[in-house]
């Protein structure tokens, strides 16, 4: 009786042990973004040809950018036009891209402009 006691404990302790060495190897599954100036760029040609996923483009305007002050602004104008602008959504390929009106698109070519600006300034 002593014994299936010992041996039942022990059993439960490299369970918890295996499960806790589990969740300290497995590596994070969250999502994350990382963007770079031409990323910007071919974002920004997506959103005004009307061929951006609704999905990338709420990825962008949603998780606020702290490691890069000129990336954070270009989120801050993308977001002001998310809440300003009119837009709509269609299906393309079978996946659901937004289109935005005109005044959208003007404010997303100045917004590419000036990406395009600054990469081949830096570059």
């Amino acid at each position: 009786m002593i014994v299936q006691l010992i041996v039942s404990s022990a059993l439960l302790c490299l369970l918890l042990l295996g499960l806790v060495l589990f969740y300290i190897k497995r590596p994070e599954k969250l999502p994350y973004y990382i963007f770079s100036p031409q990323d910007c760029i071919e974002f920004l040609t997506k959103a005004i040809k009307g061929e951006l996923l609704e999905h990338e483009w709420h990825a962008f305007v949603g998780v606020a950018l702290r490691g890069d002050e000129e990336l954070e602004k270009l989120r801050k104008s993308c977001l002001f036009i998310d809440e300003y602008c009119v837009k709509r959504t269609h299906l393309l390929h079978s996946r659901k891209c937004l289109a935005f009106d005109d005044e959208a698109k003007i404010q997303l070519q100045k917004l590419l402009d000036e990406w395009r600006h600054k990469v081949s300034y830096v570059a």
